[in-house]
């Protein structure tokens, strides 16, 4: 089959497949990491005439077969290679003459991982991502776990705690170091405190980096 290329040899079913995603009617809704891998193995295509592409996940990760040693060989470099320069392009900041200062990027390009979790990672070297959880008790501790690709630049978090009648409960901003690392991409955690989390319902934490909504994050509280 070879290399399959997004919106040319390949129907919207096999994309879908290939995404783990359903339906059709439209043209399947790609993260930011999966629309890096598609944009890869094109670029790389010369590197993979017996790569069969089978699968790529939402966080860029894929999987994939081959024929020839030498050949898988030289693709996987080129994939470190165009993944790695895409993902420096999508997070860059870019000067802007109207206002004469550097603008940052869309807040989509900086997330990498984004949900909550009862179990937070201790401080240090992240040993492995902490479990997802929607389900927290009253007077439970709820973490947010949250994971940036680096920048180059600090990024400005706004995190917005709603009861289960809309009211805020609590409001933190922080800025979110992100200038320097030996890995691609840091983490941070960010905590309501169980004596905050007392009412029973469907509550619900909206997030935002550089001003920019990246998303609402519905968690159940249930009675201790």
């Amino acid at each position: 089959m070879g290399l399959p290329r997004m919106n040319r040899s390949i129907g919207c079913i096999q994309v879908a497949l290939i995404l783990g995603v359903a339906g059709c009617a439209e043209a399947p809704k790609m993260t930011p990491a999966q629309e890096r891998t598609w944009d890869a193995f094109h670029k790389c295509s010369p590197f993979a005439r017996t790569v069969n592409l089978i699968e790529v996940r939402e966080d860029g990760t894929y999987r994939y077969t081959y024929s020839s040693e030498g050949e898988n060989a030289s693709f996987k470099e080129c994939m470190k290679k165009e993944q790695g320069e895409a993902l420096k392009a999508q997070v860059a900041f870019k000067f802007d003459p109207a206002v004469g200062a550097l603008t940052p990027p869309d807040a989509k390009y900086l997330v990498r991982h984004a949900y909550l979790t009862d179990a937070p990672p201790p401080e240090g070297k992240l040993q492995g991502l902490p479990p997802k959880t929607t389900s927290f008790r009253a007077n439970q501790s709820v973490t947010f776990f949250l994971g940036l690709n680096r920048s180059g630049q600090d990024a400005q978090g706004t995190f917005t705690w709603y009861r289960p009648n809309g009211s805020v409960e609590s409001q933190q901003e922080r800025t979110l170091k992100n200038v320097a690392g030996s890995s691609e991409w840091a983490w941070y955690t960010q905590v309501l405190p169980a004596a905050r989390v007392r009412e029973p319902g469907t509550w619900v934490l909206e997030a935002s980096i550089n001003n920019q909504v990246i998303g609402r994050y519905e968690f159940r509280v249930v009675g201790p």
